[in-house]
């Protein structure tokens, strides 16, 4: 048997193997990321839509709760402050928190209404925009810049990072974005399912609750009821 024969054989007894899967844009190679920014969490980058779905409904939150703290991790220093936690910029105003991602089509659909939203409001209140874990990722490639990026579920932040900017790209967001980590230690304190929206009072209490999915009128009037207090 040749050498050519062997190989092919060898890669589909591989493949069939229990417990072992080819990943669709998995890095291989030279482009293969070092242990310090592999995707650590894997039970969750495996998570379905239901098991995501099954800890969001876990997670209780309610208006008038606490609103739970979390690290911020800045996508552009010119729309968003510098690395720091989310309650330590509420101060006398109120905080619009809105988690979507890439390949939420809701997100995109639901942005020139996030647009007009900050525009209208972001001197009376702060804005802050979470890239979350993606809510479709379909293995489909989107030109960013000069680099072709998989529309998949990242492993690493710098995958996370590049589909920030096409999601920027798509929805011209002015409003100060941030990114979560590689765990989804964001969504998971809020509990949030791919397109969810909060609002937090200068007391640090939670005015508005929508963890599934959102209406901009909602966001709006729960923003008013607050400023107007």
């Amino acid at each position: 048997m040749n050498r050519t024969a062997l190989v092919g054989i060898t890669l589909v007894i591989w493949s069939l193997s229990p417990g072992i899967a080819l990943v669709a844009g998995a890095e291989t190679g030279a482009d293969k990321p070092s242990s310090e920014t592999n995707y650590r969490d894997k039970g969750d980058f495996e998570s379905s839509q239901k098991e995501d779905l099954a800890y969001s409904k876990q997670k209780q939150l309610n208006v008038g709760d606490a609103a739970p703290d979390i690290k911020l991790t800045p996508f552009d220093a010119d729309l968003a402050p510098s690395e720091g936690n989310l309650l330590s910029q509420v101060e006398d105003k109120p905080v619009v928190l809105i988690f979507g991602s890439a390949t939420c089509g809701l997100t995109a659909d639901k942005a020139p209404e996030l647009r007009r939203l900050h525009k209208i409001y972001k001197d009376q209140a702060d804005f802050a925009f979470v890239y979350m874990k993606d809510a479709h990722p379909s293995g489909k490639t989107v030109l960013v810049g000069q680099e072709q990026v998989l529309l998949d579920q990242p492993r690493t932040m710098d995958h996370r990072l590049k589909l920030t900017q096409h999601l920027l790209n798509r929805t011209h967001f002015k409003m100060p974005v941030y990114v979560d980590d590689m765990q989804g230690s964001s969504r998971k304190s809020y509990g949030s399912f791919h397109l969810a929206a909060y609002i937090i009072d200068a007391d640090r209490k939670l005015a508005f609750v929508s963890k599934y999915k959102y209406d901009t009128k909602d966001i709006e009037s729960g923003l008013r009821a607050v400023l107007d207090k």
